[in-house]
């Protein structure tokens, strides 16, 4: 630069900060939120994480420029019943929102609101299988070949029960693809698979009543 001055790339950083709230406004004691994207000089995704502290903020200090995607995960010894959600979504976690970062300018405000599991449960169970494509072999033709089981995935269960219209169950699959839901209330629900850093571009809507078992989902 002019007048002997050194310029890195990666001197064009910005933070990030919020806060993270329950949908009632309660705020989230204990936890982390993480930050998962793509930098303007990375083609590798960057993920970066923030504790949350006691009065519910958190801080992300030296961001590159780029667009990301944040979501809280919530202490789950001191908050067993909140659910991890993405920023900013609040009922939904479908097609999760980016943030964009594009300036050294500090970015404040950046609440997370985290859902919270509905009480009550009921008599009826959900299961199946989240697999994902393996990119390396999208020449094949068949699906069953590009199809291998999503490991350690999370797993919502959102929909509209009789006490609520938030998320119900969340759960993670084993090392086979495989989820199973228990004790569901009767209602109509979407299954959706949480892999942070892509789109929730699918996803599963059903129905269950009377003490049902429906497993192969």
């Amino acid at each position: 630069g002019e007048d002997g001055m050194f310029f890195s790339k990666y001197s064009f950083l910005s933070n990030i900060a919020g806060k993270v709230v329950r949908q009632s406004g309660e705020i989230v004691t204990g936890g982390i939120v993480k930050l998962f994207g793509f930098t303007r000089f990375h083609l590798a995704p960057l993920s970066d994480s923030a504790m949350i502290q006691s009065d519910g903020t958190y801080l992300l200090k030296d961001i590159p420029y780029g667009k990301y995607m944040l979501y809280a995960l919530p202490e789950p010894a001191t908050q067993e019943d909140l659910v991890p959600t993405y920023y900013p979504m609040v009922s939904h976690w479908e097609n999760a929102t980016t943030l964009l970062v594009e300036n050294g300018t500090p970015i404040f405000g950046v609440d997370i609101h985290v859902l919270e599991k509905s009480q009550g449960p009921g008599s009826s169970t959900l299961g199946g299988m989240i697999y994902e494509s393996d990119t390396s072999f999208l020449f094949k033709s068949t699906h069953d070949n590009m199809a291998k089981p999503a490991k350690k995935a999370d797993v919502v269960l959102v929909g509209k029960t009789k006490t609520s219209n938030n998320v119900v169950a969340y759960t993670t699959t084993d090392n086979n693809g495989d989820f199973v839901f228990n004790n569901i209330p009767d209602g109509s629900y979407t299954i959706i698979a949480d892999i942070p850093g892509m789109p929730h571009e699918s996803y599963y809507d059903v129905s269950i009543t009377g003490g049902q078992i429906m497993m192969n989902l």
